[in-house]
């Protein structure tokens, strides 16, 4: 036994040896793996938070075209307003000429009656703008009705009501009155 029991022994030994050995390589193989373990996860961690960062800035790009098409629409309605008002601007331009015009007009005619170039004519039953003027006391032309009508400020149709007084505007001969 004593032969056997020694050689047991020695084959032990470097069996233990070996062992030792192998457990030494495989925990630095574990090791590394270990760390390129730990490498992978920071990695994939990495990726992660770059994932969660594209999502991110996709949703705030999403926000951001979603206002850029409210502020374009909001242009294109002030631009619409912008025009409108422009176009009553110069819709207002030509009213204030035309009243400017017809100021002008009525500072002539006013001119003209200070100056005591009218009459007074008291409207009878039965008389229109055109008997009035044909009459020879006044100025014995129909057509120069509109004289009268303008003076007055009478619409051309108008249905005169007797006792009204109209001021009969006198013009000099061959002038030409347009009010």
């Amino acid at each position: 036994m004593n032969g056997t029991g020694k050689r047991s022994r020695q084959w032990i030994v470097p069996s233990v040896a070996i062992l030792s050995l192998a457990v030494v390589l495989w925990a630095s193989a574990n090791a590394s793996d270990t760390s390129s373990l730990n490498a992978l996860e920071r990695r994939a961690l990495q990726a992660q938070a770059l994932l969660d960062e594209v999502t991110h800035l996709n949703v705030q790009l999403q926000a951001t075209t979603a206002q850029l098409s409210q502020t374009q629409d909001e242009v294109t309605l002030l631009n619409t307003r912008l025009d409108e008002q422009n176009a009553q601007i110069e819709s207002l331009g030509k009213q204030l000429e035309e009243s400017r015009r017809e100021i002008n007009k009525k500072d002539h005619l006013l001119s003209l009656l200070r100056s005591g170039a009218f009459e007074y004519y008291e409207v009878q039953t039965g008389d229109t703008l055109e008997s009035i003027a044909a009459n020879p006391m006044v100025y014995g032309n129909k057509d120069l009705a509109k004289w009268i009508q303008q003076v007055n400020g009478i619409s051309p149709s108008a249905v005169l009501a007797a006792g009204t007084v109209l001021i009969i505007p006198r013009y000099t001969e061959g002038a030409s009155y347009d009010f």
